[in-house]
């Protein structure tokens, strides 16, 4: 009697380390849910682009940011299609080789546009400790990840995930669209396209950092996972400023950044309403109609990155 052979056993995946894109695309055909991927050092990962095949790494890293479906074809092996990948990736670089990221067009064609910097401020060594974390938040912590890996993974009549669309709520809508105004007139008035880079990209990232939250609530017992609601949206937006900010000052690095680019949006409009060369009276009365407090300008025209102090009284704009 013919027996059929047995299926290979597929194991299951979060996290990956070392590896080739060909070989990440097929852990992922195994695990559709997606993977993680972790890079002790972030410029090896990126250093090795097209290492093997000149613009497919690139081309994949690109394509599977935004969720375009990724087609791989081998020699031995036969096609690869992953029609929904997600893949995320995480790691640490050293502010001496974040130049780096700028080499073979990376600051031009979108791909830096695509990391969320983690860069903080007056970070400094600590001293060693013998505190140790509470076993019951590591406990509550593999609890909360585990709820959110065995939620069902739906898929369509090809087998392929179907995603689960979660609505915003009215109030978490209106939030929302009242942030991406703010946001596209930051990015409306900068100089830089680099900035204006980082501003479209959080406009992409705010929605997947809402989602995160708003799950993260219904793992936590403390939300739903039918709609995503306000205070994911307002936790989303504040995450979505924070990445903002890493990323100017971690650009500052990586390429050129004008310092009007750092300035909130009110002083942007300041900055830009006034004349090439001022003086403090005509400066004042500019900063009146725009509704900016006397004390408020005269601390704004200490700035020596954007002002020039000609003499007494006298300012020029550095851009």
């Amino acid at each position: 009697m013919n027996e059929e052979p047995p299926l290979i056993p597929v194991p299951r995946k979060v996290l990956m380390g070392d590896f080739t894109p060909e070989a990440l695309a097929s852990v992922h055909d195994e695990n559709p849910r997606g993977l993680g991927v972790h890079c002790d050092e972030l410029a090896a990962w990126f250093k090795n682009f097209n290492r093997y095949k000149a613009g497919s790494d690139m081309e994949f890293w690109l394509s599977s940011w935004s969720g375009a479906p990724i087609s791989i074809d081998r020699k031995l092996s036969g096609s690869l299609l992953i029609p929904k990948p997600f893949i995320t990736v995480v790691g640490t670089m050293q502010d001496g080789v974040l130049h780096e990221l700028a080499k073979d067009r990376r600051d031009q064609n979108g791909f830096v546009d695509r990391i969320l910097f983690v860069k903080p401020v007056g970070l400094q060594k600590e001293y060693w400790s013998d505190t140790d974390l509470d076993p019951q938040i590591t406990a509550l912590w593999f609890q909360i990840l585990t709820k959110l890996l065995d939620v069902p993974l739906m898929v369509d009549d090809n087998d392929s995930p179907r995603p689960r669309i979660l609505p915003y709520t009215r109030e978490a809508k209106e939030f929302l669209f009242n942030w991406q105004r703010s946001n596209a007139d930051h990015c409306n008035i900068t100089k830089n396209d680099s900035v204006r880079g980082i501003y479209s990209k959080i406009e992409v990232y705010i929605h997947r950092l809402a989602l995160i939250l708003q799950l993260l609530q219904w793992a936590c017992e403390e939300g739903d996972n039918v709609e995503v609601g306000l205070t994911a949206v307002q936790g989303a937006a504040d995450l979505a400023e924070y990445f903002r900010e890493s990323a100017i000052r971690s650009y500052s690095i990586i390429a050129p950044v004008c310092p009007v680019d750092r300035l909130t949006l009110d002083k942007k409009r300041l900055y830009d309403a006034l004349p090439k060369e001022f003086t403090t009276p005509q400066g004042l009365e500019i900063a009146e109609k725009m509704g900016v407090p006397e004390r408020t300008f005269q601390r704004f025209l200490t700035d020596k990155e954007i002002f020039d102090h000609i003499c007494r009284g006298s300012f020029k704009k550095k851009f």
